[in-house]
């Protein structure tokens, strides 16, 4: 596949999101979380759905174009990128799964906690967060997954996905993709 424009959505320290197409993103990063090799081309409940993983070696034109954060383009001379599905946030979405964090000591734990949770909660929510940790911790254990409010996102229709975004910054949005500049990469 040979990409002509990339439409930037967000950076962090360890990468950069591109959106490629409608419902379909690249993660451009200097690592792989382990579970996106174990979901790769699996329909896993819960979990991002992963395409691809590759690595590629660009020019370092390619990297300052695509504003890769200094600590990806100033010493890998390899970096990997990953073909998923394109998942949302919303401010009242991140806010929920934080309440709902907040309430118990062991994320492995959150499905006995149903009926101990004190604040009011968006039950859908809790319950999307309940099958995806249960369904990644299929393919990683629990002390390998990286949980906290921003790895935790929506698809289209509303379920609730774990994707282990490796310290990108997470915007908020509503069923809206956000729109960066488009890169050239020719």
């Amino acid at each position: 596949m040979q990409l002509k424009k990339l439409t930037f959505i967000d950076m962090g320290r360890e990468g950069a999101i591109y959106k490629i197409r409608d419902g379909l993103v690249m993660k451009i990063t200097s690592r792989v979380p382990l579970f996106y090799y174990k979901a790769l081309n699996k329909n896993i409940d819960g979990c991002v759905r992963i395409y691809a993983i590759g690595t590629i070696n660009p020019p370092k034109k390619f990297l300052s174009d695509l504003k890769i954060s200094k600590m990806i383009s100033g010493s890998e001379d390899r970096l990997y990128y990953v073909i998923m599905e394109e998942l949302y946030t919303s401010e009242y979405f991140n806010n929920e799964v934080t309440k709902i964090f907040k309430t118990v000591t062991y994320p492995s734990y959150l499905k006995y906690m149903r009926n101990d949770i004190k604040e009011d909660v968006d039950i859908s929510i809790y319950d999307g967060l309940v099958t995806a940790i249960d369904n990644v911790s299929t393919l990683i254990d629990y002390s390998n997954m990286d949980i906290h409010s921003a790895n935790f996102m929506y698809d289209r229709d509303g379920n609730v996905r774990y994707t282990d975004l490796g310290s990108l910054l997470t915007k908020f949005m509503d069923f809206k993709p956000l729109i960066g500049k488009t890169y050239i990469t020719d």
